[in-house]
């Protein structure tokens, strides 16, 4: 019932505000229809060409013949047994009861002074984030009821809820290793998104086993979120509904997919799927981050840009395990026998005190006398039995060859150096100052598989027309990129991601109209309410100096994402610029309904009031802003700064 009377608000502020302004209501609302909405009849002059090439071919995503894990315990139940102890067998909690390291309170408060609880009453568990001031007097808080967690466990969890059928992250992250709380993976005390850090279709792609989601709609989700939760039997084993028909009614095909009887580069990429992550993925021409089915090649999915395998003063992102593994002696001198599985038991894990032992044994069916696989020298270890290197590791072969390194991405974390090199002073000993050079990511490629030359190419130009911003040499680098659009001529004519791709190259030429025309497009192919594309025109408007425009877009984006502040915030600011201060007035307090921590909303507020005569509201809005700024400066400045 809320939601409803929120969207019957929503609807009633979009309609005040579109027809607030000096033209009849009905012109403004053609006007705004067309400039979303309408068939683009675009300029070809500069624009990616929309001649439908078959080169590019759409593909329906698999989405029958799931029958869950369960189905399998029946005659697999030991196996089910282990593996539901394993980390991704637990990779998503649904029920806050089973949050073990969540008291029934626990705080922390970090270098910007923001302190956060974790408070469960019950069966609800809740994530506050107040700012105090000297006295310890709360200036404003606000919260999110969590409903599920990212996480076995073993090294941490994150957790999540929901807010306009999208997930979000909360800024508090529990740390096993450490026995701590502490802000969330990639959380900047100083500036961070809170409660608004949404959590992608490619997230939750790996995280959770499947998804509940909405094909037509980026990162959002149906009521139910799951239909699995924790990773389960059919993320490496394929669709089982075959398997259990066949092993039932002995009818029919048996299809199942045992990753050992595939080739070792399908092998593999069952869990490259996951744990080839690189810099930057881009999901090919027709499909999505849920595409990906055991006995493919990832790069049918994906076209992923890495850099390599090496690590930086013993540090490295946790996710580079597999480009570590693949320029690994170990690896390369098997000829393609090693894999991820030959290490990992994909069901079960060695208890903490068998490691050692249980990852030695792995080591010596290559490493031994005995062993063909690998026959250069040494087959054993070269150290004496007597080197006290040697038995300060107790023969833990992995203490000295893959030892842990300080995840640069994740705080609180190790992972283990996927190299294997043969010294473990070498970690540090290839580390050179060209290694922390800046090099532009290449593609991954899959052996025995060839990704078509208009994939990369498309491939190469999202992501070039993503980072044109962050280029050392914008300009040169916009112009290399607009390049390649005469080579992506023709392309599909419902490639959204294409066409929002060149909206930003054209943006960074401010180029409003060719900006526009591929965004227009790009909402068009998406329905006409896609969250991302609606806040790249209404910024880009906003930007310009464009208020009216920027309104219809900003009216739009808060009714396809009622939930993020900082939308309701410039909403109420084009508003003003537009004359319709009281139609703002209502933006602006739900921005703050939604973070009371935003002093641009506040100071704006003060300005409205101050327009419209009320004095004493706006001493209230201007002395709170002006709370917000002085703290936030009060702890910036206490800050330790730089040498």
């Amino acid at each position: 019932m809320r939601n409803l009377q929120l969207r019957g608000i929503l609807l009633g502020l979009i309609v005040m505000a579109v027809c607030g302004c000096d033209e009849p209501p009905q012109q403004t609302a053609a006007k705004q229809q067309n400039s979303v909405s309408e068939k683009s009849s675009v300029p070809t002059d500069g624009f990616l060409g929309s001649t439908g090439d078959t080169k590019f071919k759409k593909v329906t995503r698999v989405t029958d013949g799931f029958v869950g894990s369960d189905a399998c315990r029946q005659c697999h139940g030991a196996i089910c047994d282990e593996f539901s102890k394993h980390p991704m067998g637990r990779s998503v909690s649904t029920d806050p009861n089973t949050f073990a390291e969540t008291p029934d309170k626990a705080s922390f408060t970090t270098s910007a002074g923001l302190t956060y609880d974790v408070v469960r009453e019950g069966d609800k568990v809740e994530h506050f984030e107040r700012l105090l001031n000297e006295n310890g007097e709360s200036v404003y808080a606000r919260s999110a009821e969590i409903l599920f967690a990212i996480g076995s466990g073993s090294r941490g969890r994150s957790y999540c809820f929901l807010a306009a059928d999208r997930i979000y992250m909360s800024p508090v992250t529990w740390y096993s290793r450490r026995q701590t709380w502490d802000l969330s993976p990639g959380y900047d005390p100083n500036n961070h998104p809170g409660f608004e850090r949404k959590a992608s279709d490619g997230c939750m792609a790996c995280h959770a086993g499947r998804m509940d989601s909405r094909p037509d709609k980026r990162d959002q989700f149906n009521s139910g979120v799951f239909l699995e939760a924790a990773i389960g039997c059919e993320r490496c084993h394929g669709p089982g509904a075959q398997h259990v028909e066949f092993q039932t009614t002995k009818q029919g095909a048996d299809v199942i997919v045992n990753p050992l009887s595939l080739s070792p580069q399908k092998r593999d990429a069952v869990c490259f799927q996951c744990h080839l992550q690189g810099e930057r993925r881009v999901v090919r021409y027709g499909q999505d981050d849920y595409g990906f089915q055991p006995g493919m090649n990832v790069n049918e999915i994906w076209v992923t840009f890495v850099k390599d395998g090496r690590v930086s003063e013993g540090k490295a992102e946790a996710v580079s395990q597999v480009e570590q593994m693949l320029s690994s002696r170990c690896y390369t001198a098997s000829e393609g026998k090693l894999g991820c599985i030959s290490c990992h038991d994909p069901h079960t894990v060695p208890k903490e005190e068998d490691h050692a032992s249980f990852y030695r044994a792995k080591c010596l069916t290559c490493h031994s006398v005995e062993s063909t696989v690998i026959t250069t020298s040494p087959t054993v270890c070269s150290l004496p039995v007597d080197n006290a290197e040697r038995i300060a590791t107790s023969d833990n072969c992995i203490e000295c060859h893959m030892p842990s390194l300080q995840a640069t991405d994740v705080p609180h974390t190790a992972q283990t150096d996927h190299r294997v090199l043969r010294r473990k002073a070498d970690i540090l000993a290839e580390d050179t100052h060209e290694d922390r050079e800046f090099r532009m990511p290449v593609i991954f490629e899959e052996a025995g598989y060839e990704i078509p030359e208009h994939e990369k190419l498309r491939a190469r130009f999202i992501l070039s027309a993503e980072n044109l911003d962050s280029a050392r040499e914008p300009a040169k680098m916009t112009q290399e990129t607009l390049a390649l659009i005469s080579q992506l001529i023709p392309v599909a004519d419902d490639d959204a991601d294409l066409f929002e791709a060149g909206g930003l190259v054209y943006e960074q030429l401010r180029n409003t109209k060719l900006t526009e025309n591929h965004w227009k497009k790009a909402l068009e192919i998406r329905g006409g309410d896609d969250e991302a594309i609606l806040e790249l025109l209404a910024t880009m408007h906003h930007n310009r100096g464009d208020a009216r425009r920027a309104r219809d877009y900003y009216a739009q984006l808060v009714l396809s994402n009622d939930s993020r502040p900082t939308y309701f915030g410039r909403f109420a600011h084009v508003l003003g610029q537009s004359g319709q201060m009281r139609e703002g007035l209502i933006a602006a307090k739900r921005a703050l309904s939604l973070n009371p921590g935003l002093p641009q909303a506040q100071f704006w507020l003060s300005e409205a009031y101050e327009t419209l005569g009320n004095s004493a509201e706006a001493r209230y809005h201007r002395a709170q802003a002006e709370e917000l700024v002085r703290l936030r400066t009060k702890y910036s400045d206490n800050q330790p700064k730089s040498p």
